[in-house]
């Protein structure tokens, strides 16, 4: 029985897919495009962290949507709504709400008082 790809691997291949639409390659060689590249990919972590044990973490959102996330409790706090009404509707903890309370705070006061 065949041992399933790692995660690593899966990591490896997906970015090399990816990679293989943004540079247009052609369905005749493709297979052998993504192999090479996951191949590659693998021998720069196999250099850079070979026999080290790495945490990976992922965002749960992508950039862009984190974004605005960010933007539309950004707005919400600038409206003046309550951290646990922006938390509830937002899906998203009050106490990160807070923090971005906190920054534009900061940010604010260091745009008054400036350099």
């Amino acid at each position: 029985m065949a041992r399933p790809p790692s995660i690593a691997r899966r990591l490896f291949q997906a970015a090399a897919e990816r990679l293989a639409d943004v540079h247009k390659v052609p369905a005749d060689n493709r297979a052998a495009y993504v192999d090479q590249v996951a191949i590659v990919i693998e021998q720069v972590f196999c250099d850079a962290f070979g026999g080290e044990r790495i945490k990976l973490w992922f965002a749960t959102k992508p950039p862009a949507q984190a974004a605005a996330l960010r933007e539309r409790i950004h707005q919400a706090i600038a409206a003046g709504e309550a951290p646990q009404v922006i938390a509830r509707r937002e899906v998203c903890s009050e106490r990160w709400v807070r923090k971005l309370r906190q920054q534009m705070s900061a940010e604010q006061t260091a745009e008054q008082t400036g350099p």
